[in-house]
């Protein structure tokens, strides 16, 4: 039994993907510089960022600018390309 256990684990071990390294998923995300702060959006964001009105384009630009003051987030370049990341713990 302990055989068939280890053998299903090595299985799935291998049949699971891969995760994605920061270098191979840089280009699917955007920075947009709002009022002096660097938002890092995705793709399908950024499409709903340019039909936002300025009220809730303002609650995404203090919500960040509040993260990174605290700590939260951070600045990191990734194939030379600078985003706004969240920190890790």
């Amino acid at each position: 039994m302990r055989k068939v256990r280890e053998f299903f684990r090595w299985l799935w071990r291998q049949l699971w993907p891969k995760p994605a390294l920061a270098k191979d998923v840089i280009d699917q995300y955007i920075v947009v510089h709002y009022r002096n702060v660097d938002i890092t959006l995705r793709r399908h964001e950024k499409l709903l960022w340019d039909r936002m009105p300025r009220k809730e384009k303002q609650k995404i630009w203090k919500a960040t600018k509040n993260a990174y003051k605290k700590g939260d987030i951070e600045k990191k370049t990734i194939a030379g390309k600078t985003v706004m990341i969240k920190k890790r713990k």
